[in-house]
């Protein structure tokens, strides 16, 4: 049989499909290749990245334990004064209490009630001591806006009834004699206190504020009376704001005609002996200014402030059934 022979048409057609085969696995070696070749390369990236941030790590940390010192080395510390300083007393002389403190001494600080007083509040009257035999009063101690301690003599009536206060203003407690047992009797609740010199009219602010944490008081309606030198601080804190329904000056001593003027129409009573002349022209002065009802007992003698009611009986009766009108029958 001969040798098989093609045609150059189809000799050209079959080398075109073997190159064109030869170009399909190519492609294939070349996209596989370079797949390969790219998560390596990715992968040999990313160590070379941390080797390098693992050495820059260890340079930094041998670099900073590089500037560290040994404390071996260091200057032991040494303190320096900024200021001069006082030198040290040579000898010390402590003085010791010779008694033991009681309640009588430091009474605000031990009592209960004044001890859960907010900051800044008015303190009550804080008992002093213990009542008197009878029961009928008790001594009490009230803190002044500036922090003095006022003695008084609280008088509360008896009973669950509610009552009104009057507040007795003079040099001494004392002198009042059983004018704070009668007002007592009367139903009133009287706060005997001693008017410190030239006392400034907080101190009214002050005694106002305290009477009226006590049980069963009835503020509403509060009068004071004031005797000699006490006359002066009584028309400055009703005429100034403190609260007062009524007010009685005993032997006055000043005529504070800004005071009074603030004080109408209010009730007043005034008394005073012929012979005292400064009271009885003080008394004049006041008389002249008033606008509101004024009940005016004269007396002869020259007795001045609570020796007026001591020595006239006359001058405590008018002025208990005045505060009993005003007060009690005004309410």
């Amino acid at each position: 049989m001969g040798r098989k022979t093609f045609s150059p048409p189809r000799r050209q057609e079959r080398q075109a499909k073997k190159l064109t085969t030869e170009a399909r696995r190519t492609q294939r070696r070349f996209d596989k290749f370079f797949s390969v070749s790219s998560v390596s390369l990715w992968l040999k990236s990313s160590w070379r990245l941390w080797r390098l941030g693992g050495s820059i790590s260890l340079f930094f940390v041998f670099a900073v334990s590089g500037c560290v010192t040994d404390s071996a080395t260091l200057p032991p510390p040494s303190y320096a004064l900024s200021a001069p300083t006082l030198a040290a007393s040579a000898v010390v002389f402590p003085i010791a209490p010779d008694v033991a403190r009681t309640m009588t001494q430091a009474a605000g600080m031990n009592d209960p009630t004044a001890a859960s007083v907010a900051s800044g509040q008015e303190l009550p009257p804080i008992a002093v001591g213990t009542a008197d035999i009878a029961g009928t009063s008790q001594t009490v101690m009230i803190t002044a806006s500036d922090g003095t301690q006022m003695i008084g003599t609280a008088y509360i009536p008896a009973g669950n009834e509610p009552f009104f206060p009057v507040m007795l203003l003079a040099e001494s407690p004392a002198d009042w004699g059983d004018f704070p047992l009668r007002l007592q009797a009367q139903g009133f609740g009287v706060l005997v206190l001693e008017s410190r010199p030239n006392a400034p009219v907080g101190d009214l602010t002050a005694a106002f504020n305290a009477i009226s944490l006590l049980e069963r008081v009835d503020v509403s309606h509060i009068a004071y009376v004031a005797a000699g030198g006490s006359t002066i601080l009584a028309l400055a804190g009703c005429g100034g704001g403190v609260p007062c329904d009524a007010m009685a000056l005993l032997s006055p001593l000043s005529a504070n005609e800004s005071a009074m003027l603030s004080y109408n129409p209010r009730p007043l009573f005034l008394s005073a002996a012929e012979g005292d002349a400064e009271s009885m022209a003080a008394l004049n002065a006041i008389r002249a200014v008033a606008r509101g009802a004024v009940e005016q007992v004269l007396v002869s003698g020259t007795d001045r402030g609570t020796d007026l009611i001591l020595n006239h009986p006359e001058v405590g009766e008018r002025l208990m059934t005045w505060l009993q009108m005003i007060l009690i029958g005004g309410a």
